[in-house]
C-alpha cells in the first residue's frame, strides 16, 4: 500500500469520525484540511526523528573512511512518467509521496538549496560487516558536482548503529529544522483551509418567540408545565419548540426568547424576554 493511499484513507476515516461527532457532512475544506494536517504531522515527525539521529551521530558517533560508489542525477523530466509509457497522474502522486519526494522534503530542498531536485551520492564505508556498509545522501548540486566515483570520503555514523550514516560534510541540522517548520506551516494551512482558524461565531443564537400553548405536566411531586412556542431562525424559517417550566406565568400569545445553536435551530429552549 503506497503512502499516498494511506494518507487518503486517513483523511476519509477522520472525516467520517467528524461527520459522526458533529452530525453533519464534512465539506471539501474539511477533507483537504485533514490531508494537509496528516502531511504536517508526517513532516514534523520526520524532522524530529532526523534531529534525534543527527544528535546521535554528532555527540555519540564517529567518523570512518568511505568511498563514493555512484552519483545519481535527478531526472530531467519534471513530470514523472509511468514505467510503461506516458505520464500518469496517479503514478505522479505515488512518486510525490515516496521518501525523498514528499511535500515537506521538496519544500525543504527548495528553501535550503534553491532547487527542488534531488542530487544523490551513494557510498560505501567501513563498519563491523565484512563487506562494509552502504549509505545514500541527498546533497546540494554544488557538492554533487565536486564529487566523483571512487573518491575517498569521510562518513559519520552513531557508534551503536550500522546503517544510520551521512557524509561528514553534509550535516542534517538545517534539514531537520526546516522539516519541522514546514510541518508547522502545513498545519496552519490546514487550519485555514478547513476554517478552523476563523473567528468562531456565537455558540447560541436568540430569536423572538411567541407562546402558542401551555399544558399541565406533573414531574414527581412538584407540578410543572409544558410550554409550546413558535419562532423564526436566522434564515427566516419557522420552527415550533417545546420546553418545561415550573411556574405557570405564561399564556398563549405571550412573548419570550428562543435560544438555539446556530447549526441546529430546531433545538430551542424558551426564556423570558428579560434574559435576552
Amino acid at each position: 500500500m503506497t503512502e499516498i493511499f494511506q494518507i487518503f484513507l486517513l483523511g476519509v476515516s477522520l472525516c467520517s469520525f467528524y461527520w459522526i461527532y458533529r452530525g453533519r457532512y464534512p465539506t471539501l475544506g474539511d477533507f483537504v484540511g485533514v490531508l494537509l494536517a496528516a502531511y504536517a504531522v508526517l513532516a514534523a515527525y520526520d524532522g524530529a526523528t532526523l534531529a534525534l539521529h543527527e544528535y546521535a551521530r554528532t555527540y555519540d558517533g564517529r567518523v570512518t573512511p568511505g568511498v563514493v560508489v555512484a552519483l545519481v542525477e535527478p531526472p530531467k523530466t519534471r513530470w514523472p512518467r509511468h514505467p510503461r509509457g506516458g505520464p500518469r497522474f496517479w503514478y505522479a502522486l505515488q512518486r510525490f509521496a515516496t521518501e525523498g519526494s514528499r511535500i515537506h522534503e521538496v519544500l525543504g530542498r527548495l528553501i535550503l538549496t534553491g532547487s527542488p531536485r534531488v542530487w544523490t551520492i551513494e557510498y560505501r564505508y567501513d563498519c563491523e560487516r565484512a563487506q562494509g556498509c552502504y549509505g545514500r545522501d541527498a546533497v546540494s548540486e554544488e557538492m554533487w558536482r565536486q564529487t566523483y566515483p571512487g573518491q575517498t570520503i569521510e562518513v559519520r555514523r552513531p557508534n551503536r548503529e550500522l546503517d544510520d550514516s551521512r557524509l561528514e560534510d553534509n550535516p542534517q541540522w538545517k534539514t531537520a529544522i526546516v522539516d519541522v517548520g514546514v510541518g508547522g506551516a502545513l498545519l496552519l494551512t490546514a487550519g485555514a483551509v478547513s476554517g478552523r482558524l476563523k473567528r468562531r461565531g456565537p455558540r447560541y443564537l436568540t430569536a423572538r418567540a411567541v407562546v402558542t400553548a401551555i399544558e399541565p405536566l406533573r414531574s414527581g411531586d412538584e407540578p410543572a408545565w409544558r410550554i409550546k412556542f413558535a419562532y423564526f431562525d436566522s434564515k427566516g424559517e419557522a420552527h415550533e419548540g417545546t420546553d418545561e417550566v415550573v411556574a405557570a406565568k405564561w399564556k398563549a400569545g405571550d412573548e419570550g426568547v428562543a435560544v438555539f445553536p446556530p447549526h441546529r435551530p430546531e433545538l430551542a429552549t424558551f426564556r423570558p424576554l428579560e434574559t435576552a
